[in-house]
Formats: C-alpha cells, sequence, structure tokens
C-alpha cells in the first residue's frame, strides 16, 4: 500500500510539520522492471523515497527531479523524477562489473563506495513556468539521509529531523518519516522550552526502528498517534 501522510503537530513549545510516507506498489514496480543488482535496487529505492518525502513539499503542480552525478566510483548517475500527480520513474547508470567486484570482496555498500565523490542535484519545475528552482547539494557521509541532514543543518535553512528505510521480501518496500520544526516569533522567549520539543521530537526519530518503520499496520493516523502519544 502506498501513501503520504502530512500532518502537523504541536507538541513541547513548538509546532511541527511532517510528512510519512510508504512506498511499495510504485517502487516495486520500478526496480522489477531494472532488475538492478541488489545494492543499486537499495540506493535507488532510498533516494526514490527521499525525493518524495521532499518533493511532496512542493505546493504547486509540476515535477521534481532528483539527480546523483557521481565521481570516481562505480554509478556515474542515479535519476528519480516525482511528479505532483503522483507519478514516479527512476533509473541508474553503473558498471556492473566494479559492483561484482565490490559484492565479490565484501565492500561496504555505501554512498561513498558507489559514487566516491559527487553532488546532488534537486530541481522543482512548476507546471506554467519556465523558472526553474534548484538547490545543489554535495554527497556527505555513508548514506543519502546523511547527505540531506549534513545540507540543512550547513545552510541552516530549518532544522529537520529524516529517518528512511528500504527492505525486500517478496516485494521491495520503502518508509519514511520528515519532520520539520515550524519557525514561530511568538515562542523565542521560551527559546529552552522550544529546543527541549525539538530535541524530544528528533530522539523519537532516532528511535524507530527500522522493522517498525516498514512494517507497521498500514495505518498511517494510528502509527503516528502512537509516535506523538500527548499530542
Amino acid at each position: 500500500m502506498d501513501f503520504i501522510q502530512p500532518f502537523l503537530v504541536s507538541t513541547g513549545g513548538i509546532d511541527i510539520q511532517g510528512r510519512l510516507i510508504r512506498l511499495e506498489g510504485a517502487l516495486d514496480r520500478i526496480l522489477t522492471q531494472h532488475q538492478y543488482p541488489e545494492p543499486i535496487s537499495f540506493l535507488l529505492a532510498d533516494f526514490i523515497i527521499l525525493t518524495v518525502a521532499l518533493g511532496c513539499g512542493v505546493k504547486s503542480d509540476g515535477k521534481i527531479s532528483a539527480h546523483i552525478k557521481g565521481i570516481g566510483g562505480p554509478v556515474s548517475l542515479m535519476a528519480v523524477d516525482f511528479f505532483t500527480d503522483g507519478s514516479l520513474r527512476g533509473y541508474a547508470q553503473f558498471d556492473s562489473e566494479k559492483i561484482s567486484a565490490l559484492q565479490k570482496d565484501g565492500e561496504p555498500m555505501d554512498v561513498f563506495s558507489l559514487f566516491r565523490k559527487g553532488h546532488l542535484v534537486f530541481t522543482v519545475d512548476q507546471k506554467g513556468s519556465k523558472e526553474q528552482y534548484q538547490e545543489i547539494v554535495m554527497l556527505h557521509g555513508a548514506t543519502l539521509v546523511e547527505t540531506l541532514l549534513h545540507y540543512f543543518e550547513q545552510t541552516h535553512q530549518f532544522d529537520v529531523a529524516l529517518k528512511a528505510m528500504t527492505g525486500h521480501h517478496s516485494k521491495w518496500r520503502s518508509g519514511c518519516l520528515f519532520l520539520q520544526k515550524l519557525s514561530n516569533d511568538e515562542i523565542t522567549e521560551f527559546l529552552d522550552e522550544s529546543e527541549n520539543g525539538w530535541d524530544q521530537a528528533t530522539a523519537r526519530v532516532g528511535a524507530i526502528s527500522d522493522e517498525s518503520l516498514l512494517n507497521f499496520d498500514p495505518k498511517p493516523q494510528e502509527y503516528l498517534r502512537e509516535f506523538f502519544p500527548d499530542e
């Protein structure tokens, strides 16, 4: 079951907006069609759900495109298109012999191993507009989640908490929880309370198990009530 569940909560003196996302059918169709090596499929699945997590926050109709260009690693390109009508596509270009060699040697299949160096580009194409909004993010850390969290921390755009997980049994499935702290000038005099509230929220995200994020009963409202039990 695929869903995107947006939400808004007030907790610990702060307002938080977020999105709880699960991709299964749409994700499985993309990855089954391509039949990529497992490390590529897992990374592409993470890239897809993270693109959706960021892209569904765009209020205008159009397309959100994301691509990673690797430099020196076995993966030269990975790209995702997310349309605001819900449709998705994704693909990768890579050296299959180098991927096989990494698998044979038991090397970790993280962002650095697969891309070495490179950057991630997000582009928003708004329907009916010739202008594009674009962000360029340098790859950082072992995962794409680490790359995005580092980017938000360095740019100070807003506080974000993020967790994503992909699994593959009979079908491919990815889950993601995205939180964004909303600014509120009225709470600046209660800064300590605000920081405590956000710290508690991020700690909850960090405590979520991979199993929980992937396999909770597909009723997102109930899952969120467990996550924010006092709200």
